[in-house]
């Protein structure tokens, strides 16, 4: 190496040290665009280029976060294929590497120039990446923390007045059914008019009280009771405990033993069972549900032939109160993924809209731990 080919090395260097600090000082304070935009201006800086764009993965959809010198269009045709790839991609003028947490791709940074690029190139960005993954990703589970210790401290307060409440007008609509029930003669034709008014009222007590209920069990600790489980003979158990008599069920259950919570896992089955029935056509609905061993984990699929899920609503499907049915709370598929994550699983939804939806589970067979709380 002669002097001209170390100084440029030297300078590589210092601008890989000076990227990888100015994001882990940065990191942590700027908002989640801006973010994104440090991490790819440090990296094309590096590499001395000026095209390249971030693709995000949340919820199982990709979105692009940053973009530098190219046009959308053009991101999305040189991306749409190699996403979901665990190595390196190098062709032509493109360069893209993923970057894996808990051994999931949920980063891809795409480089382009004249010529293309080489494993050196690679190898000097890699670590200044790896720091931004890192930095992303505390960024995520800090905020995490403290909203959810946030929400706990508010629900506490909040379910326990309204409990108090419902518990107080559950009374009084008793006292009032009974004194509508002694007084028939005197109401006449209104008693029956009366007494489907405190009816509802009491189906709406009731109801409030399931959605508190839910509430609190989405953030208060569960003990989560392990034990080995035939996980086809669950699923039907749950089909079982789920009205599906108008609804043509196709299963495809392969016989699988894993490790799991039983109830909570029932749970889950039911909750997603549940759910495809409310978004299933009149004519000809149909659910199928299929299990997919694999060498790690077990994969299960539960489909419908509804309407699917619009895809501006799928990064916000598995969050609280977000629902678009009819009287539902959005609180179950934000507890079912709860319960799959402390499963150390994983869930996600790929279908398309107008062709129903697909929810994926996927379960490690073995747990770490016969009981622990999450």
């Amino acid at each position: 190496m002669n002097e001209k080919e170390l100084i440029l090395e030297l300078q590589r260097n210092w601008a890989q040290l000076a990227g990888i600090r100015e994001i882990e000082r940065k990191g942590l304070e700027l908002p989640r665009e801006d973010l994104f935009n440090l991490c790819l201006d440090r990296a094309l800086l590096l590499l001395r280029i000026e095209k390249g764009f971030w693709m995000h993965k949340e919820e199982g959809a990709w979105e692009k976060t940053a973009i530098k010198g190219i046009e959308t269009e053009e991101a999305e045709n040189l991306s749409k294929d190699i996403l979901e790839e665990r190595r390196t991609v190098r062709k032509g003028s493109l360069m893209s590497i993923p970057l894996l947490w808990k051994e999931e791709v949920l980063e891809r940074v795409t480089f382009i120039k004249d010529g293309g690029f080489t494993y050196l190139d690679e190898k000097m960005v890699l670590p200044l990446l790896q720091t931004a993954l890192f930095v992303i990703q505390g960024v995520h589970i800090e905020k995490e923390k403290v909203l959810r210790k946030a929400i706990q401290e508010l629900s506490a307060s909040v379910s326990h007045r309204i409990g108090t409440q419902m518990a107080t007008l559950a009374g009084r609509n008793l006292i009032l059914s009974q004194k509508i029930s002694s007084a028939q003669q005197r109401f006449g034709e209104d008693a029956a008019r009366f007494q489907k008014d405190v009816d509802i009222m009491v189906h709406t007590v009731q109801e409030t009280r399931e959605i508190l209920n839910d509430f609190a069990g989405l953030l208060k600790p569960i003990p989560l009771q392990v034990q080995r489980l035939e996980i086809d003979e669950l699923i039907e158990e749950a089909m079982r405990d789920t009205d599906l008599s108008s609804v043509a069920v196709k299963t495809h259950l392969e016989k699988v033993v894993l490790d799991g919570d039983k109830d909570r896992l029932k749970e889950v089955f039911v909750e997603l069972l549940n759910n495809s029935k409310n978004f299933l056509p009149e004519k000809d609905p149909e659910i199928e549900i299929r299990i997919k061993p694999k060498d790690d984990c077990v994969e299960m699929v539960f489909a419908d032939n509804g309407k699917g899920i619009p895809v501006l609503d799928k990064r916000n499907i598995f969050e609280p109160f977000f629902t678009t049915h009819k009287g539902g709370t959005g609180l179950g598929l934000c507890i079912v993924r709860r319960f799959i994550e402390a499963h150390k699983g994983k869930i996600w939804e790929e279908g398309t809209e107008g062709n129903g939806a697909r929810f994926i589970i996927s379960l490690p067979y073995k747990q770490d731990e016969i009981c622990r709380e999450f």
